[in-house]
């Protein structure tokens, strides 16, 4: 398959996989970011599409809206083999359904498991580093810092979803 045609049927698929995570508050913010924004935190799937194969790696994560962190770290569980794809239908739906199984059955999950700030702070397995813990704090305290959530909403995808 030519890199064109692999790179336009994995931007579809994604497209598609994201039409089944509307219902949970999920869409499509960049073309390989669905995220659900919170009040303190956004949940997201990162849809990694390999370089080397028609294939996708999908990473689960949750970002502090005021982490200063300059880039969206991958701290959640992700499958490494979530989808393969050909030029053919039915592999691509395929495709689609291995991965919005993967995002129902383990990513919304592990998301939900964290939907509290308080479980994010407290928990000694938070997927939360020092760092984001403290401008999680300073959310939870009233101290927002509009400099890092603006930047998280630019690396998110965020400011023109409507």
């Amino acid at each position: 398959m030519q890199r064109p045609a692999e790179r336009n049927l994995a931007r579809r698929i994604v497209r598609l996989v994201c039409r089944e995570l509307a219902p949970e508050g999920f869409k499509l913010t960049k073309p390989t970011f669905a995220c659900r924004p919170g009040q303190f935190a956004t949940a997201f799937f990162h849809f990694h599409k390999f370089s080397f194969a028609p294939a996708f790696r999908i990473h689960v994560g949750i970002r502090v809206m005021s982490d200063p962190f300059e880039a969206i770290a991958l701290n959640g569980p992700w499958d490494e083999h979530a989808g393969r794809f050909s030029e053919h239908e039915e592999d691509i739906r395929a495709c689609v359904v291995a991965m919005v199984r993967y995002c129902y059955e383990q990513g919304l999950d592990w998301i939900d498991r964290w939907n509290d700030p308080w479980k994010l702070l407290r928990a000694p397995d938070s997927p939360l580093g020092a760092r984001e813990r403290d401008a999680l704090v300073d959310l939870l305290e009233g101290r927002p810092n509009q400099k890092w959530i603006s930047q998280s909403e630019r690396l998110l995808g965020l400011r023109d979803v409507h």
